[in-house]
């Protein structure tokens, strides 16, 4: 789910951690993703999440989807 989407199919985490985000992530059911981001990365944080949501499905393929399942 946060391997990329259609438009950033790189991932989303190193962008991000480059742009000066804090980000504490787990896959596990009981935890959250959490974190923070500088005001000067507010619209790409926002244009990845929103590109994320409206673009996920053409980035799910057979092999994003093994690679996903091999690393929970």
């Amino acid at each position: 789910m946060f391997e990329g989407s259609e438009h950033c199919n790189s991932g989303y985490f190193l962008p991000l951690q480059q742009a000066g985000a804090l980000l504490n992530g787990s896959r596990k059911r009981s935890h959250q993703l959490l974190g923070g981001v500088p005001t000067s990365a507010l619209d790409l944080a926002l244009w990845m999440e929103s590109d994320r949501m409206g673009y996920l499905l053409p980035a799910l393929t057979p092999s994003a989807s093994r690679r996903s399942a091999a690393s929970c």
